[in-house]
């Protein structure tokens, strides 16, 4: 049965990388809670920005935008992670050391790899080079008004959650 599960995970995966290196604009994955959406959206990012991808995450709180930065120091440390905050915010005191502390839109990263902040921050943010990806983390919570504003962001978007 683990064998099977694996096996459904790493298809979803690979599909969701096939969708969103090609020409598909919108992925969504729907799933209940506890179901590893969180883990999928990291390994999915993982490998779009191992194909030279700029990736923009989207957290509905600052809460999960910092653990989506841990994983990714913890998991994926070859993968270039900024988190972009409030200006005058400070990171936690446990904060991954190699996960870049930006709250300047002029020091957004220009370069493959992947940008996490809320959604609030993102729907503030006008950017002069739009991500490749828009990923936003627990879609469920985001008003259509936010999306709409995020919307900016990037022409392709992974809805998890």
């Amino acid at each position: 049965m683990i064998d099977e599960i694996e096996q459904q995970y790493t298809m979803l995966r690979s599909d969701l990388v096939a969708h969103l290196s090609g020409l598909g604009r919108l992925a969504v994955v729907k799933a209940p809670p506890g179901s590893g959406k969180t883990h999928t959206l990291i390994e999915v990012i993982a490998a779009l920005v191992a194909t030279g991808q700029r990736v923009a995450v989207a957290a509905q709180t600052n809460s999960q935008a910092d653990d989506i930065c841990v994983r990714f120091a913890a998991g994926h440390p070859e993968v270039s992670t900024a988190r972009f905050s409030s200006k005058g915010s400070l990171p936690p005191a446990s904060f991954p050391a190699s996960v870049s502390w930006l709250t300047a839109t002029a020091d957004l990263p220009t370069t493959p790899g992947v940008t996490v902040a809320t959604t609030a921050k993102w729907s503030l943010t006008n950017v002069d080079l739009p991500f490749d990806l828009l990923a936003v983390d627990e879609a469920w919570q985001m008003s259509w008004a936010d999306l709409m504003q995020c919307a900016l962001l990037s022409e392709h978007f992974l809805m998890i959650g």
